[in-house]
């Protein structure tokens, strides 16, 4: 196998790899990581809370009162928060 003297994109050590799109020494792999998940993670938060208030604008733009809403999840056979729960399921 052939070996490759790369520098590191971050520190600029010179590392010596088997892989030649290596970027990163281990030192800077970890952290570098570390930095990609928080990113998908506050990626990932941000779309579940913009999908969160979407659908609860949904549930308030439907002019329907709770009691309305017990009486139709009452028909259907299910608790208020069921039927609430199967309607945001529904608008997702």
């Amino acid at each position: 196998m052939s070996t490759y003297l790369i520098k590191c994109d971050i520190c600029e050590k010179d590392i010596i790899t088997q892989h030649c799109n290596t970027k990163y020494c281990l030192d800077c792999k970890k952290s570098m990581r570390k930095k990609q998940q928080v990113a998908a993670h506050k990626k990932y938060e941000e779309k579940a809370n913009q999908e969160y208030e979407e659908n609860i604008i949904i549930i308030r733009n439907s002019n329907a009162r709770i009691s309305a809403i017990a009486a139709e999840a009452r028909k259907a056979g299910l608790t208020y928060g069921k039927y609430v729960a199967s309607l945001r399921e529904v608008t997702q």
